[in-house]
């Protein structure tokens, strides 16, 4: 049973939406923050890339985006090893 905080925060979630006409320009901020997009890695790059060509630091993003992406494999098969499913 939710509590009355949880229930009032409920309402002015869904009350904020309710008024939001364009929800993708409400969340693109959040969005381009993210590390499933290439401006968050673009950020990131460090001083080496500061004489690179905008093609060349693309391609460097790219590549730690997918590094990004590659470790959070390992970490969750990692996990998946350490603790036996309970569904089986």
């Amino acid at each position: 049973m939710p509590t009355q905080r949880q229930s009032i925060g409920r309402y002015g979630g869904l009350k904020s939406w309710a008024n939001t006409p364009d929800r993708s320009a409400r969340t693109r901020p959040a969005r381009a923050k993210s590390p499933s997009s290439i401006e968050y890695h673009l950020e990131r790059l460090g001083p080496q890339f500061a004489d690179a060509t905008d093609d060349q630091r693309l391609a460097a993003a790219e590549a730690a985006k997918k590094a990004y992406y590659a470790e959070l494999a390992l970490k969750s098969a990692r996990a998946r090893r350490k603790e036996p499913s309970d569904a089986a």
